[in-house]
């Protein structure tokens, strides 16, 4: 059935473009324009008018079909009826040629509502977990209109079990998630293992690090203070990711979006999808800390918790000046 739809608006957003040409044209062009798509409307409702029936052959003869989608089938056919009595007026309904055109759009848009959600879930399954589809630029020939694009994004948005993905409508793209539990668990194992290394590594810091020259070790720390470091630069990525969150939130309601509540699956799913990130961030905060314990000789909480919050831009400044530290001494070496 979805098939059969998909060439129904493949036909419709062809008549779409030659009304809109038609529409755009200079008076010496609309003539020629005008002989076109007469001959192009009369092949093309032929087509549609025989997909439309093939559809509903479909849905008389399979009852889950009818219960899902006859409603929606109904609307697309009221519509195509419509555009029909408008085209049969004088002139070969081109003088109603705008309301015509709005009247494939929202066709379109329906045909969308039914046929998109399943080849988002195609394209979304070539990627990786954590990549992006752009929306817009993948949809754009087969629903020319942006707004109606918004309006399934938006549709979909709202149910988030008809795509593998997680929608961002004010941007457009969908990043892929995996329909799949158990693939969904190990994202959280990619973060909570690291984690875990992370700070058993730091109860055994008072044994390794008195061996290795790596700048001043605070006089008297034991392994807990270590673990308590670590623990705290985790804290605060963890309340600058909430911050993050919150503000994102004002900001969607600020624009006149609806903002979406957090709930414990969108916390599950944002793992999933941020496995990566997350991943690389549970290790290199461990690391940013020893580098500004060594380098101060003590552990400060305020000063740990800052650095977990704002790990992006202490990370910038380390590797700026590891850079610059190799450069010196690579210098030196090939002088």
């Amino acid at each position: 059935m979805r098939a059969l739809l998909r060439e129904v608006r493949e036909e419709i957003v062809r008549l779409c473009d030659q009304i809109n040409r038609y529409l755009h044209a200079g008076p010496a062009e609309r003539e020629a324009i005008r002989t076109d798509l007469l001959s192009l409307f009369h092949d093309e409702a032929d087509q549609i008018d025989q997909r439309l029936a093939q559809v509903n052959d479909l849905l008389r003869y399979h009852d889950d079909l009818a219960d899902q989608h006859s409603d929606a089938v109904t609307r697309i056919q009221n519509l195509w009826s419509d555009v029909c009595r408008l085209w049969r007026t004088e002139s070969g309904g081109l003088h109603e040629a705008t309301r015509i055109t709005e009247l494939l759009n929202e066709c379109v848009l329906q045909i969308g509502f039914l046929t998109v959600p399943s080849r988002v879930n195609f394209e979304l399954a070539q990627l990786r977990v954590g990549d992006r589809l752009d929306f817009h630029a993948q949809y754009a020939d087969e629903i020319p209109s942006r707004q109606a694009r918004i309006t399934i994004l938006t549709w979909m948005n709202e149910h988030p079990r008809s795509v593998d993905g997680v929608i961002d409508v004010a941007s457009g793209f969908i990043t892929k998630a995996s329909p799949s539990r158990g693939r969904r668990l190990a994202s959280w194992l990619y973060v909570v293992i690291p984690a875990l290394t992370a700070l058993i590594v730091a109860a055994y810091t008072p044994h390794w690090a008195g061996r290795i020259e790596m700048g001043t070790i605070p006089a008297g720390a034991g392994g807990m203070d270590y673990i308590w470091a670590v623990l705290v630069s985790y804290v605060g990525a963890v309340a600058h990711i909430g911050v993050a969150t919150l503000k994102e939130q004002r900001r969607a309601l600020a624009g006149g979006r609806q903002g979406r509540s957090i709930v414990p699956g969108d916390l599950w799913l944002w793992v999933h999808i941020n496995e990566k990130y997350l991943f690389t961030y549970t290790v290199v905060i461990p690391i940013v800390t020893y580098v500004v314990v060594f380098s101060s000789g003590r552990i400060d909480t305020v000063t740990l918790l800052l650095v977990g919050y704002s790990i992006d831009s202490v990370l910038d400044v380390l590797l700026a000046r590891f850079d610059r530290f190799t450069s010196q001494h690579t210098g030196r070496i090939l002088d």
